[in-house]
């Protein structure tokens, strides 16, 4: 089916909204949402993508997004709070950490459930929790203070592991992660699942902490926005119609194969990507949708989520636990959009 028909078709049954369309030149005049995105977009970034690059534009009122990619999170985070963009990608632990230096953002909802990271051990080495925390193994993460770091600590917590004397490796960047493990310079690294297949064969490698097993509803990302911002009626209403163009895309990536291949090949930055086979996509696709659960028709997207993660952001050291969730998450958005498509 082509995009702009399954666009039409999709938002042809929508009931009335809550919030009031108050631009009435938008036909005229189509807005470009000003949007910051993470440097890299891999498989589970997919249907995200697509909906701001693809599904956004054929909705009434609205034209292709500007787009810019920033490659660190926190980073995008720092910007989204002084910036002037609209709707920013960021982790919880840099955005709660904002938010208690001062920073007015809103966390509004995720472009993906759970993640497909998954922390990658050398398994000649590395094959327990209490492994992890010895001081010889070396453990690489994005950066400390992020959700690479979260998600390291979350299930030593939950496992009763010291994670006190953990020799933590910054290296950002999954694919740095990769050469490192290859080489043997570090024992353990995030990795994204489909990374661990590809170096399968070259070693015991084995993924020993994988969030999708270990939490229900695991936050990797979020969508964020400056409070300010959300205080104008036609901000409210453009970002109810953003988070429907997410949901369109997430419902349309679980139903058609062929749509995300298509979407991977135009907006997966990995190289080579416009090259992918479907061989090679389909079980990638049928892991994230079926066991990872990444894309959700409903946003899966609850206040109690962000609240859960708040004592393992304290134990990385990224927060100091002073924000409540409550305080920071806005739902109504998400429930505002999922109510309008049914």
């Amino acid at each position: 089916m082509e995009r702009r028909q399954f666009c039409r078709l999709a938002l042809a049954g929508l009931g009335g909204a809550a919030l009031p369309r108050v631009r009435s030149t938008w036909a005229q005049s189509p807005r470009a949402l000003d949007i910051q995105l993470l440097g890299f977009s891999l498989a589970i970034h997919v249907p995200a993508v697509a909906a701001i690059q693809s599904v956004l534009p054929t909705m009434p009122g609205y034209s292709i997004p500007k787009v810019e990619r920033i490659n660190q999170i926190r980073v995008v985070t720092q910007t989204m709070v002084g910036g002037t963009a609209d709707i920013g990608e960021s982790d919880p632990p840099t955005v709660l950490a904002a938010i208690e230096a001062g920073g007015a953002l809103k966390i509004v909802g995720k472009p993906y459930n759970s993640s497909s990271l998954t922390l990658v051990v050398n398994a000649d080495k590395v094959t327990t929790y209490a492994d992890l925390a010895r001081p010889d193994t070396k453990v690489a993460i994005g950066g400390e203070g992020d959700i690479t770091h979260v998600m390291l600590v979350a299930p030593l917590i939950k496992h009763g592991v010291s994670y006190d004397n953990l020799n933590i490796v910054e290296l950002p960047g999954s694919g740095t992660r990769v050469s490192a493990l290859l080489s043997g310079r570090i024992d353990a690294g995030n990795l994204h699942f489909d990374q661990l297949a590809d170096i399968a064969s070259k070693g015991n490698f084995k993924a020993l902490i994988e969030p999708w097993k270990e939490f229900t509803n695991w936050t990797n990302e979020v969508w964020v926005v400056r409070a300010e911002w959300l205080k104008k009626p036609e901000n409210e209403r453009a970002l109810v119609d953003f988070l429907k163009a997410n949901i369109i895309a997430c419902r349309k990536a679980n139903a058609d194969f062929d749509w995300y291949l298509d979407s991977f090949r135009k907006y997966v930055t990995l190289p080579d990507a416009a090259k992918m086979t479907a061989d090679k996509l389909r079980p990638i696709w049928q892991k994230l949708k079926d066991e990872v659960k990444a894309w959700p028709s409903d946003g899966a997207f609850a206040v109690a989520d962000i609240e859960n993660m708040i004592p393992f952001c304290k134990a990385a050291g990224a927060i100091r636990g002073a924000v409540k969730a409550a305080d920071v998450v806005e739902t109504r958005y998400m429930q505002q959009a999922v109510k309008e498509l049914g």
